[in-house]
């Protein structure tokens, strides 16, 4: 990974920048809900990351030890029809295959971002109970133990949610469960500030407070794990943690002075800054202002995210897409190859099996071109295999259909919810599109031009296919074509 240096200010998306006000809105009910009961924080608190993230549901879960094994207790269900909390209607989770391979990941602190669509069958077997499209999970901590989860759950489309906000999504769990825990240590009274402590530390989100008189009083470790510096350093020399000047072009000390006054006298403040370590590199953070009463007084506090994993994870997912891009691609047509075919065949037949759509597999070989590599030379043969794969991929329209280079002169193509009359369409315009590019092929014994012959199967949904069965019944279909005399398809429906 490369550090991030540029000190110019960053565009965030509208989404990021929709997600950071969330977790504000949510941030002050829950921290300063004043008197109100538990449920009704909990309610209120759920709406804006809710609204943001576009979820149905939002459960929280905890840990709980029954009879020496481990179980998800469901806390509280927040519905979107219901306008709040509703009554458990599962109050502890199954102990089945899905559910424990979940927890196997979680206890890992890794997060689950899951469509139904790309979940094992004891997996969308569960998710199906309920209706659940897409499910976002973050796992808690709290004293290094594993506390419990939070889910976000969609129930009308099926999407992966976004993994650039993870950590806004990951503090707003975080800031959800110290709710909670905070609730329960009042009502239990025990060790309420060690805990409450305790699980706002472990939240991804740096925390400074102010006095009145501009004194830095306190932060917590995560704050102190962006600079890798002592509470007592970080408290000290906090002016120091800044370039003299902003990308602004504001003087960073005078700035930072003015708004802490604002803060304290009751504005709440949202803005970029510039923060640089002791050595001083320069990062880029964001900064949410507000004040708190405590004891009569004011104290301001500081809420630091740091935009360097935001960098770093953009130039990450460029580079990951594409290499990915590459290993899906025929060097030669530069077309999807056959990794990428046999992945997603794969893929889409396990959606028709499931579903009552149907799906044509199409087996595509050139006429002869064993005699045209002869007659005309390798460098031709490689000429004319880009234009017939150029040819064969404009000729599809619709965004879920594909083409793949299987192998040597032969090519497959993929048509999801087609039925035989489409098919037959298809497969006809193929043949005379590859016919129209008349590229000459004197040894083409069928024609003086090169030709294809095709091999069509179409199978319907709801059957437990294979993808060899749409694979063997194209191939024969491809043999017939070639068998009675070539440039031409033969259709078998299984």
């Amino acid at each position: 990974m490369t550090n991030y240096y540029s000190i110019k200010p960053i565009n965030l998306s509208a989404y990021r920048t929709a997600m950071v006000d969330a977790l504000n809105k949510a941030l002050e009910i829950f921290c300063f809900h004043g008197d109100a009961k538990i449920d009704q924080v909990i309610t209120n608190g759920l709406y804006p990351i809710a609204d943001v993230m576009n979820v149905n549901r939002i459960i929280v879960y905890r840990n709980i030890d029954i009879n020496g094994e481990m179980r998800l207790k469901q806390l509280y269900r927040w519905v979107r029809e219901k306008r709040g909390l509703a009554v458990a209607s599962l109050y502890f989770l199954p102990d089945n295959l899905a559910i424990n391979g979940w927890l196997d990941i979680l206890r890992q602190d890794i997060c689950i971002n899951q469509r139904l669509s790309d979940m094992s069958d004891d997996e969308a077997a569960f998710m199906n109970i309920y209706g659940v499209k897409s499910v976002f999970v973050v796992p808690i901590f709290t004293l290094g133990e594993f506390w419990g989860c939070v889910t976000f759950q969609d129930h009308i489309n099926e999407r992966l949610f976004d993994d650039e906000c993870m950590d806004l999504t990951r503090s707003f769990a975080y800031l959800c469960v110290n709710a909670i825990i905070r609730d329960e240590m009042v009502r239990e009274m025990a060790e309420k500030h060690e805990l409450n402590r305790v699980i706002f530390d472990a939240a991804p989100v740096g925390l400074t407070m102010f006095d009145e008189n501009y004194n830095f009083i306190d932060c917590n470790e995560a704050v102190l794990e962006m600079y890798n510096v002592s509470k007592t350093f970080y408290l000290t020399h906090f002016f120091d943690l800044s370039p003299e000047y902003q990308p602004d072009g504001s003087k960073s000390h005078q700035k930072l002075r003015e708004t802490m006054k604002r803060v304290i006298k009751g504005e709440k403040l949202h803005m970029e800054w510039t923060h640089c370590l002791p050595a001083g590199e320069p990062f880029p953070c964001e900064i949410t202002m507000t004040r708190v009463k405590h004891k009569g007084k004011y104290l301001g506090l500081g809420y630091i995210y740091d935009l360097r994993g935001i960098k770093r994870m953009e130039e990450n997912i460029k580079w990951l897409q594409s290499e990915a891009t590459k290993a899906y691609l025929d060097p030669l047509t530069g077309i999807n190859n056959r990794r990428y075919f046999d992945e997603n065949l794969k893929r889409v037949v396990k959606t028709v099996s499931r579903s009552r759509n149907k799906l044509t597999l199409m087996m595509v070989d050139v006429d002869f071109f064993k005699a045209y590599n002869d007659t005309y030379g390798h460098a031709e043969g490689d000429k004319c295999l880009k234009i017939i794969a150029e040819t064969l991929s404009k000729s599809l329209t619709r965004g879920d259909d594909f083409v793949a280079r299987y192998g040597g002169e032969e090519f497959a193509v993929v048509l999801p919810n087609t039925p035989e009359s489409g098919a037959r369409k298809i497969a006809d315009k193929l043949i005379e599109n590859i016919r129209a590019c008349d590229i000459p092929h004197k040894h083409n014994i069928v024609a003086d031009h090169v030709t294809i012959s095709i091999g069509v199967a179409t199978g319907k949904g709801g059957r437990n296919w294979s993808v060899s069965d749409f694979i063997n019944s194209a191939d024969e279909m491809l043999y017939k074509s070639k068998k009675d005399g070539r440039d031409r398809y033969s259709f078998t429906s299984i």
